[in-house]
């Protein structure tokens, strides 16, 4: 972020730096790759439910999470192909990701992308400044995008994505959502991918 960022900017950039959301913290403690149904951090709610099954099944309510396939169809012509050729989208900006009127945004680890790859077109933004880069409206957001862009937020599982994009429909981007199965789903379907990692949005 640039020397103007909010302090509540820093504060909270911060905090979940600190608690590890989609990295080593989260992951280690098996959220990200968890079965729903598994006991996460959230603790174990009435009838044996995890606290965090709840928040997820909420998150995902009125979100029209999208299937690998559907994803790719909606790329089109996006750049890169199957043996990962093509230029990556430049941090900070959404406006070469692939349609005009679709968004993908990678929130995983940059561990993560570096061993197993990214989707072409895809933008990657990093977990703790997601909400001030992707508030449509906002003084740091990403040029290349509004409010009726189609956002969709890739994890590696499909758990931390649906957080986020339950997340992002409430600062003002009606029709953002996730990608059911993550990126894992999507490189198991046989569908393109380029070499990571692509340098992130922060």
């Amino acid at each position: 972020m640039t020397e103007g960022e909010p302090r509540a900017a820093r504060a909270e950039s911060a905090r979940v730096e600190g608690a590890g959301v989609e990295g080593a913290g989260v992951e280690g403690a098996g959220v990200e790759g968890a079965e729903p149904g598994g006991v996460g951090p959230g603790g174990v709610g009435p009838g044996g439910a995890s606290a965090l099954d709840g928040r997820l099944a909420r998150a995902r309510e009125g979100l029209d999470r999208l299937s690998p396939q559907r994803l790719h169809e909606l790329l089109g012509d996006a750049p890169g192909d199957a043996t990962g050729s093509g230029d990556a989208t430049a941090p900070g900006d959404a406006s070469g990701s692939g349609r005009a009127d679709v968004l993908v945004v990678d929130i995983r680890p940059e561990h993560n992308r570096a061993a197993e790859g990214e989707i072409p077109g895809s933008v990657p933004v990093e977990r703790i400044v997601l909400e001030w880069r992707l508030d449509p409206f906002g003084e740091f957001r990403l040029p290349g995008f509004t409010a009726a862009t189609r956002v969709v937020v890739v994890c590696n599982e499909g758990y931390a994505s649906s957080l986020a994009a339950r997340d992002l429909r409430e600062l003002g981007l009606p029709l953002a959502t996730d990608l059911a199965g993550g990126f894992r789903g999507y490189a198991a379907a046989g569908l393109p991918v380029r070499p990571g990692p692509t340098d992130p949005v922060r």
